[in-house]
């Protein structure tokens, strides 16, 4: 059995995640519907989508309490509470940059000074109303900037994603950059040690949650013409090889971590389910390159081949025995 799995950890999920749907619906719900009021409009359904079905759930469910739980304790009401805002405001920061197109001094302007900032739209008064909360809140504020300007930069550096010259191992970098940073913009609003062990750890954490995001985006963002690692490869077998190393790796770094392993288990437990997903949309496409006579050629791929479907009952037990089983 992984060492990282355990019964124990499914129930407690199920409940939080629950706790902080109801949360969600009777404290942010109203505040977002005040500005909407006072605007005159209303955030898009894809918008609310990614906040209350994905980003505000996931930030504190998944991120917050399992890094609080590697130190034995649990995500405390203001932590709980700010990685709820980094949730909301996190599609935002997306849009800025995808739909409002805002020149980029004036993203920068509202993330590293919201103070300073005035609202033109609906995206941006929320952005900076939760922006200044956040940064008056926040215990190590150095850390936090540093932090943001980090994200800032991986945001500017993956617009070389849009290049079809792009190599492989620059898409690695940005892959890595991008997901190892917003990690840590995440960890920065919680009051736990930052060395720089733990740090690396995150980093590296976020990294591989960045390329199995990718992985299960390959379809849409072969629509947008963005390169992802998916698109970098002929033989997906080699991409499988990679996620492995990378995932063992890892695995091995967490597990070597100076704490009692019981807090380890919680610690990855619930990022360990996310990243085992992935070898599902892996041996998928493997089964793709099979069927199309030992290539994997992205293009002449469907929807249907590139979609790998959670809910599906196969995908299912597949995916419990990757959790249930890897890194014995």
């Amino acid at each position: 059995m992984s060492p990282f799995f355990s019964f124990r950890e499914i129930v407690p999920l199920a409940s939080e995640r629950k706790q902080q749907i109801a949360y969600l619906k009777a404290v942010i719900e109203p505040e977002l519907a005040a500005l909407e009021k006072q605007y005159n409009t209303a955030f898009s359904k894809l918008t609310q989508q990614k906040i209350f079905d994905y980003y505000a759930v996931f930030v504190p469910v998944v991120l917050g309490k399992s890094f609080c739980r590697l130190f034995g304790r649990d995500l405390q009401p203001t932590e709980l509470r700010l990685q709820t805002l980094q949730g909301i405001i996190t599609p935002f920061f997306d849009d800025f940059f995808d739909i409002e197109n805002l020149p980029d001094e004036r993203i920068r302007l509202m993330m590293e000074n919201p103070f300073e900032a005035t609202p033109h739209t609906l995206m941006q008064e929320a952005f900076i109303k939760y922006g200044k909360e956040i940064k008056s809140n926040v215990k190590d504020i150095s850390f936090f900037n540093d932090i943001s300007e980090k994200v800032f930069a991986a945001q500017i550096l993956s617009r070389k994603q849009e290049l079809s010259s792009i190599s492989r191992d620059e898409v690695k970098t940005i892959t890595a950059k991008k997901g190892g940073t917003s990690l840590l913009f995440y960890y920065s609003v919680l009051d736990l040690p930052k060395d720089d062990t733990i740090l690396q750890i995150i980093y590296d954490t976020g990294s591989l949650l960045q390329l199995s995001n990718d992985i299960f985006d390959t379809y849409k963002d072969r629509e947008k013409s963005i390169i992802t690692l998916p698109a970098c490869y002929t033989n997906i077998v080699e991409l499988h090889t990679y996620f492995t190393e990378q995932y063992n790796t890892l695995c091995d770094k967490i597990l070597s971590l100076p704490f009692p392993k019981k807090n380890i288990r919680s610690f990855f437990f619930r990022i360990n389910v996310m990243l085992t997903l992935t070898f599902v949309a892996l041996e998928q496409f493997v089964s793709i390159q099979e069927k199309h006579g030992g290539k994997f050629i992205l293009k002449n791929c469907s929807r249907k081949e590139l979609i790998c479907d959670r809910a599906k009952m196969s995908n299912l037990v597949k995916w419990f025995r990757y959790t249930y089983q890897l890194h014995n």
